[in-house]
Formats: structure tokens, sequence, C-alpha cells
């Protein structure tokens, strides 16, 4: 017996306006980044498309961080904590291209785990001495000391297969741009950038680069992760990024020794958000079954007709600002009549049971779950992707 998903499933939140999002192309410029023509200061009526659903979030659970290629080596450094890195310090031009990282389940996607795979493909060094180029082990996080820029790609990949996974669309909040710090996308990165959101007050300028776009500080300011004038968010078509992390030292006053009026030059910190700075529409379900000895598919096929199967209803709710809280979210299913539903659970990406974060309003085969109102308050609830387990056999015929 062949069994084929009913794909109707509904989730109900709060109502917001739908924004239809264009890509367009770059002219050379060298300007404050709000003359860009696909670039957006907020309203309170703007709102991300679902499209742009794909986000890296570390889970302390669950994500490992391992590294590929050689000269690597482990180092603990303080910053505001211990933070411990894999470091390759100064690697050799046969390097490029060769060496990375992989950070595991960082990400859901039509109901799959997703890995961030990290390539470096090239480097400028500034420095006539030491230089490095790190990355986290307990949070995804990139530094760099000593190099004009690193260029490095971003690619998402099947946690379970390992093969690259061309995701719908991405985004990224890139935050704490400061002390002439920059980020320069390729030109094929540059042609998916659909569209840029910035504060009315931001101090960032752009300009173009073989094609490519350069989003810098240029007056060698200081800034926190939480000023908004400081960053910007990106909405990206498909789920693979090339950019270069970088620093004018030259600008900024640093010699080639690694010296300068303010002292000897610190790490180049690479930081981004999980949120942006619009409502997010709500993002698409995604609905699998599995069985045995089928797991995650989007239709099985029975051994015998009252073998116990399950399907699983799939859905990310995206990390919100205050602002954009839910006013209300509900899972509805309809099963087929041909179904008995024998059981019901809640799990998010972590595998926990949430179970009793929602109001089970289940009728027969009507599916409802409703959550609860004062969760949708708390920040807790956002961030995370919601797996309802339904556990179903075939009715037996009478």
């Amino acid at each position: 017996m062949t069994q084929t998903l009913n794909k109707k499933v509904a989730m109900t939140l709060a109502a917001g306006v739908v924004l239809s999002l264009a890509s367009v192309p770059y002219n050379a410029f060298a300007e404050p980044i709000k003359e860009l023509p696909n670039v957006e200061v907020p309203s309170k009526n703007s709102e991300a498309s679902s499209k742009y659903s794909v986000i890296p979030v570390f889970n302390p659970e669950k994500t490992t961080a391992s590294t590929f290629g050689e000269g690597w080596t482990k180092t603990e450094q303080n910053q505001g904590g211990k933070l411990v890195s894999y470091s390759q310090v100064n690697p050799t031009t046969d390097k490029k291209g060769k060496i990375g990282l992989v950070y595991s389940n960082v990400a859901t996607y039509e109901g799959r785990s997703l890995d961030l795979k990290i390539t470096i493909t090239d480097w400028k060094p500034y420095f006539n001495g030491d230089k490095v180029i790190s990355y986290g082990r307990e949070a995804i996080s990139h530094t760099q000391t000593g190099y004009s820029d690193v260029q490095q790609e971003w690619q998402y990949i099947d946690s379970e297969t390992k093969k690259n996974v061309d995701v719908k669309g991405s985004f990224m909040t890139f935050v704490d741009m400061d002390g002439m710090q920059s980020i320069t996308f390729d030109k094929a990165t540059t042609a998916n950038i659909d569209k840029i959101y910035v504060s009315e007050d931001t101090w960032l300028d752009a300009s173009t680069i073989d094609g490519g776009l350069k989003i810098a500080e240029t007056a060698n300011k200081t800034s926190v992760d939480s000023d908004l004038f400081a960053q910007f968010t990106a909405l990206f078509d498909g789920g693979k990024m090339t950019f270069s992390w970088g620093k004018d030292y030259e600008g900024a006053g640093y010699s080639k020794n690694n010296s300068s009026p303010k002292g000897f030059a610190g790490n180049e910190y690479f930081a981004y958000s999980s949120t942006k700075p619009v409502r997010t529409e709500v993002l698409e379900p995604t609905k699998l079954v599995s069985d045995s000895n089928e797991k995650d598919k989007n239709e099985n096929t029975l051994d015998y007709v009252q073998e116990a199967y399950s399907y699983t209803v799939s859905h990310t709710v995206p990390d919100e600002r205050k602002e954009f809280y839910y006013k209300s979210y509900q899972m509805e299913d309809q099963l087929i009549d041909e179904l008995n539903l024998d059981s019901v659970s809640i799990t998010n990406e972590k595998g926990e049971d949430v179970t009793a974060l929602f109001e089970n309003k289940t009728t027969d085969n009507a599916v409802k779950f409703v959550a609860k109102s004062e969760i949708l308050q708390k920040a807790d609830f956002y961030n995370h992707t919601y797996f309802y387990n339904l556990g179903v056999k075939v009715k037996k015929k009478r």
C-alpha cells in the first residue's frame, strides 16, 4: 500500500503585509548604503518573505565544530569571557580552498537538519608578523587579525547525506560593523541579494568591486552589537554565500608591524544576529512520513495494511524581535478518513518534548494544536522548529 501525504496544513498567526521582493542590479558607486536601489529602511508594515527562512544557529545540545584540512590548532581566547577557538595561524598559499570547518545541526529546512560548511578560499595579509584566522568551537564565530580580508564560502549541507543543499532563501543580520571593518560579497552572491534592510541613521557605506558589493564603516568609529546604525540585514536567494571579512588597517592607522597610536591590533570579530528588523512572513510547514523501514519521505509503502507509521509536520518559528511576536499560532491538519490517529507529541529541534506549550483541540481526524497565549509573549517560543508527530494506523475493514 502506498500512502501519499495530505499536504493541506494551515498555520494561523498575526496578520501582516506580504512584501514582493525584486532583485535590482548594482551600479558603480561609493556612497551611503541607503542610496542602493534595493535597500529599505523598514516601516511598521514591512515584512520579509517566508522564502528567506534559513539562518545558522549554534545549538549547544546538538551542534559540534569539526575542522578539515591541515594546520589547525586549538587556542583559548578571552572575548568578554572564555571562548575556545580553532585557529589557523598564517596559512600557506597551498591551503587556499582546502581548509575550513563544519558546524553540525545548525538549521532545519523542509524537515531535515542542515550543517554549515565554511571553506576558506583566499586571504590578503597586511601585517608582516603574526596573523590569525580563527573560528569558534562553542558558537558560530569568526575572527581575523592582520589580514586585509579573509575570503570564505558558507554552504549549507544535509546533516545526514553531507550533500550540498540549495535552500530557497536565507538571511543574515551583520552587526557591530565599526573600526573600518568591511564585508565584501563576491559577484555571484551580490547578484543573489534580493533586499537589504538598514536603520534610518545607518553609518554604513557601500561600493562595488569587480561586480561584488562592499559594505563598510569608513570613519573608524566604534559600536556595540545592539547599535542599529552599525548593522544591516541581507536577504539571499539560495543558501550559499561567498564573502570577504576584512579591515582597512592602513586607513585605521596601523603599520605593517602591528603598531598604531591605539596600540596592538586585536581580533576583528565577524558578528551576526538571527533576528531581522522586520516581521517575517509565516513560513511554510513541511509534512513527511516515516515507518519501520522508511524515514522522512514524501510518501511511503506499507509492508502490511496494519503497519503503524507516523506523519511529522514541521514548522520553523523564526527568531523575532519582541515587537513582532505572534498574536496567535495554531497548527491544523486533516487526516484522511481511512486513518486512525493513535498518538500525538510535539518536540523541538533539540528533541525536547514541548507538548505542554500547546492546547490540544483535536477532534477525531481534525488535528489542531494552539499555542498558549502566554507562551507567545516569551522569547523562548521563537527561534525553534516544532515537530508535530502524529502516529497513525489504517482503519480495519469491517
